[in-house]
């Protein structure tokens, strides 16, 4: 389930008829927790270049059939880009976490 949505800065606007292109890429994971990174781009259908629209990062968490928090397998790491990702999305988690607060609301 969708837990928050980090700041999401709309960049341009998305028209009727555009062809719009998600890209998304798994960031970091927690014990129950995912960080998404998503981008937006949207072109439109009768030519031009793709626009970037949107881009967030996104905290999943993975619950079970009663809805309470799981644990997720680790992900796994195979090149620096991708240890720099996880870590930059581990000190992310960490300042939710803290701005949070103890209760999570």
């Amino acid at each position: 389930v969708t837990a928050s949505f980090d700041r999401a800065d709309f960049i341009a606007p998305v028209h009727v008829g555009d062809l719009v292109d998600f890209d998304a890429c798994l960031t970091f994971v927690g014990r129950s927790s995912m960080e998404v990174w998503v981008r937006v781009q949207s072109e439109p259908l009768s030519g031009g270049s793709p626009r970037l629209v949107v881009e967030a990062f996104v905290t999943m968490v993975a619950v079970d059939a009663a809805m309470r928090p799981t644990t997720v397998p680790p992900l796994r790491l195979a090149s620096d880009a991708e240890r720099r990702r996880f870590e930059e999305g581990r000190v992310r988690m960490e300042q939710r976490r803290r701005t949070r607060g103890p209760r999570g609301g």
